[in-house]
């Protein structure tokens, strides 16, 4: 279940950033990337994001939207950003049959999404979702069912 308005702050806008907790070690970025999608069909018109943090560590962000990120193991906080083809996304997600999701054997496609890794050294700016000396950058799709990552570093 997705809940609108759970985390807010000023500085994030309503009802387009979507969180995830636990990230890199219950290995979530498909997860986020469907969530991202399926608010991107509910929304259209709106620019959804996906922010994942890792275990151990917090994602700080002060008054004046500067966001680091502190760890007691090496974690990162990851955002999830669709590419140019974001519209194409929430057309797909509004076009997806409601109920079942998936009949058995059927396969799921989307297009370029943008990972940018925010380290203890990187800095995440808000509101423009810009992130300074990020940890890692790559390209995420999702083809024939499967999580294919492209590192762009």
């Amino acid at each position: 279940t997705l809940v609108d308005d759970f985390l807010q702050l000023p500085l994030l806008p309503p009802g387009e950033v979507v969180t995830d907790s636990h990230f890199a070690a219950r290995d979530r970025l498909g997860r986020l990337l469907v969530f991202v999608t399926r608010l991107a069909g509910a929304h259209a018109g709106s620019r959804i994001k996906g922010l994942g943090v890792d275990e151990y560590t917090a994602l700080c962000i002060d008054g004046d939207g500067n966001g680091r990120v502190y760890t007691g193991n090496d974690g990162k906080a990851w955002l999830v950003i669709p590419g140019a083809s974001d519209e194409g996304i929430a057309t797909q997600a509004r076009n997806a049959p409601a109920k079942p999701p998936l009949e058995p054997g059927q396969v799921i496609d989307f297009p370029d999404f943008y990972v940018t890794g925010i380290g203890s050294g990187s800095r995440l700016s808000l509101p423009a979702f810009t992130v300074e000396q990020p940890a890692f950058r790559s390209r995420a799709e999702v083809v024939q069912g499967r999580l294919v990552l492209h590192p762009l570093d």
